[in-house]
This record gives structure tokens, C-alpha cells and sequence, in this order.
């Protein structure tokens, strides 16, 4: 679309906030020559890192309790019975 002269509005949800933000590097309309461009970023509920940043680097580098690791390398979540503790301190 941005090739086409379009203007685009990139709406990125939960880790798509990391992959959208490193895929539209160098398509902004502001920083083009060319006609079209990514004029407005749309993030719904999710993650953005900061420059050279990762996920991971977010939760110092741990992960959160609420996320597990399988012997294939995947995330997922614990089952249903498991409560999230927040601490306050």
C-alpha cells in the first residue's frame, strides 16, 4: 500500500506493537520522498520496546510468573486455576 502512494494506518495489537514497530521503520510518510506512507501508528493493548530493546528486557529479563515456558520453546499460559499475585511494594 505504501509502494502505491497510499496513506496507511498501521493498528498493531499485543506483541504486534514490537513486530509493527520494526517493520514500518523507514516507511513513515514524514521521512519519505516518495508519495504515500505510514501517517499514524495505532497501538491497541501492546507492548512497545524501546530502541535495541526486547520482550524479554521489559521483565529484566525474566519471565513473568504468569507465562511458562514448554520443552518446544513456546509460550504459554498456566492453567485456569492458577492466581496471578501482583505485589504492591
Amino acid at each position: 500500500m505504501v509502494s502505491a502512494g497510499k496513506e496507511v494506518v498501521l493498528v498493531m495489537h499485543s506483541y504486534g506493537g514490537i513486530i509493527g514497530s520494526e517493520a514500518v521503520n523507514g516507511l513513515e510518510k514524514a521521512g519519505r520522498k516518495e508519495k504515500g506512507g505510514v501517517v499514524h501508528a495505532l497501538l491497541i493493548a501492546a507492548f512497545l520496546v524501546s530502541k535495541g530493546s526486547s520482550l524479554l528486557g521489559i521483565f529484566d529479563n525474566q519471565l513473568p510468573p504468569y507465562l511458562r515456558v514448554n520443552v518446544r520453546h513456546s509460550f504459554h499460559f498456566p492453567p485456569r486455576d492458577y492466581t496471578l499475585r501482583l505485589s504492591t511494594a
